[in-house]
């Protein structure tokens, strides 16, 4: 799906020849992924991370929400230290201005259906005397977009109260869940994302986009890219490229002058 009144856009890309196995042809672990605006101008830059000690979670469409906001996004979460998980991502589809919740649940079954989510106890997870969850939030902005950054202590991501294979869900302003993700529910050998979106060394225009690339590949050449990219022009087409630099503080960094990768 695309917002594209709203300046969103839902990447999904297979590029034969690469991949994040450093041993493999054309590794792009480290390089630049550059986003263009529709007339080509180099707008937003990021780096492509293997992903370690981390996961991706994909937002889709909540089981049985029926209403006008297709809310999607992209979550990454990160262990911090031994006992702290960080959740850092994007949310899109949102109603505009407003605030509302997005809470880590009890089921491991998927978000196939509400029972699944839950799981036969309270709705969210955790395992204190009070609900650490309540007062987690995301802020939209007047395109319904939100940047989220929480970090959650006293959860880790594969050993005490383990957040992997648990769902995200995102609720409503009035609470109603639109939006859910499993942690850890796409295995790859070789995963990688780029974790955010910064503006273009010596861009200078309007334009503020932000977004997040999760990137799989299996070591065989294959190199499967899916991701949300937010604060495009609206109703337009534009591209994005793995270029040839290594980081995004300069121009020549982030490979330009320059072709994109190899």
């Amino acid at each position: 799906m695309c917002i594209r009144d709203r300046g969103v856009a839902v990447v999904s890309l297979t590029m034969k020849d690469f991949t994040l196995d450093p041993a493999g042809p054309r590794y792009v672990g480290g390089r630049t992924v550059v986003v263009h605006a529709s007339g080509g101008t180099k707008v937003a830059c990021g780096v492509i991370e293997p992903l370690a000690g981390a996961e991706v979670v994909t937002i889709a469409r909540y089981p049985g929400w029926s209403g006008k906001e297709k809310v999607l996004g992209m979550m990454l979460e990160k262990q911090v230290g031994s006992s702290s998980v960080h959740f850092k991502g994007m949310l899109v589809g949102l109603e505009p201005s407003v605030t509302g919740g997005y809470h880590v649940h009890t089921g491991v079954g998927g978000c196939s259906s509400g029972e699944a989510v839950d799981g036969a106890g309270p709705p969210h997870y955790y395992d204190t005397t009070t609900d650490p969850w309540t007062v987690v939030q995301y802020s939209s902005d007047t395109q319904g977009v939100a940047i989220v950054s929480q970090a959650m202590s006293d959860f880790s991501l594969y050993a005490s109260l383990s957040v992997y294979g648990h769902a995200i869900v995102v609720h409503q302003n009035g609470g109603a869940r639109s939006g859910c993700g499993v942690i850890g529910s796409t295995s790859s050998k070789y995963p990688g994302v780029v974790p955010s979106l910064s503006v273009y060394p010596e861009y200078t225009g309007g334009l503020r986009v932000h977004g997040m690339l999760s990137m799989m590949s299996s070591g065989s050449g294959s190199l499967r890219i899916r991701g949300v990219l937010a604060g495009l022009e609206v109703s337009t087409s534009g591209g994005w490229h793995i270029h040839s630099g290594f980081g995004c503080s300069a121009a020549t960094g982030a490979g330009s002058p320059g072709p994109p990768v190899f």
